[in-house]
């Protein structure tokens, strides 16, 4: 079993501390959820453990069992605010990515570009918010990779981009992966996730499962959120 290890994270930017001391854990075939307001240092986690930019302290480990593995063979991202090239038609742009990105699967790039409903001859310039949410989360998840991150990927987007997108995580993608999700829309995706991680102020304030947490508080992850940052 794969899984990766954050041992003591920190992250300063000048006088800024994005994150501190954060120590967490990702294993395959579960869907986390990493929830906070913006600002609070989800993106930073994120960016940091799929080594899109450097730790000032602490380190990021991946595992099978006992042995250690290069992590940036087995994550894929997908940022928030991901470039697109907006000049390119969809189909250009995937055909694109499957020449610069590592383990592309056309299978997979197909498969979603059905479930998400994806206008591959549009120019993506001329796409909604939602239809370029779901371009990005299908630029991810067509690498075939055992921890997809994905930054707030429902965030600004109409109702049927979001449950397009749920719906692939749900029914195409889960078993045999991990999903890391940030988000401060919550309600709108509890259900998907097996843990959850609350962070606030770059620390890590509260976690567990999702389910032992619905519990002790008697109350919906979006309740312990709103008890939280309220």
């Amino acid at each position: 079993m794969k899984y990766i290890e954050v041992k003591h994270l920190s992250k300063r930017y000048g006088q800024k501390i994005a994150l501190k001391d954060v120590s967490l854990s990702f294993e395959e075939g579960k869907i986390y959820g990493v929830l906070g307001p913006n600002g609070m240092g989800k993106s930073t986690l994120l960016k940091i453990v799929a080594g899109v930019i450097r730790p000032t302290s602490g380190k990021v480990v991946l595992k099978d069992n006992e042995k250690t593995l290069n992590i940036r063979e087995f994550v894929s991202f997908s940022p928030e605010n991901y470039g697109l090239y907006e000049n390119m038609r969809v189909y250009e742009f995937l055909r694109f990515l499957s020449r610069v990105v590592s383990r592309w699967s056309k299978e997979k790039e197909d498969m979603l570009c059905k479930m998400l409903d994806i206008p591959i001859k549009e120019k993506i310039v001329n796409l909604s918010q939602g239809f370029k949410a779901r371009l990005r989360v299908l630029s991810a998840l067509s690498k075939e990779s055992t921890f997809y991150f994905l930054d707030e990927p429902f965030s600004g987007i109409d109702p049927t981009s979001r449950h397009r997108i749920k719906e692939v995580i749900k029914k195409g993608f889960k078993d045999g992966g991990a999903f890391i999700i940030t988000s401060h829309l919550i309600s709108e995706i509890e259900k998907l996730f097996d843990y959850v991680y609350f962070i606030d102020r770059g620390e890590i304030t509260l976690y567990g499962k999702a389910d032992e947490l619905r519990e002790k508080y008697k109350t919906s992850i979006e309740g312990i959120y709103i008890r939280t940052f309220r």
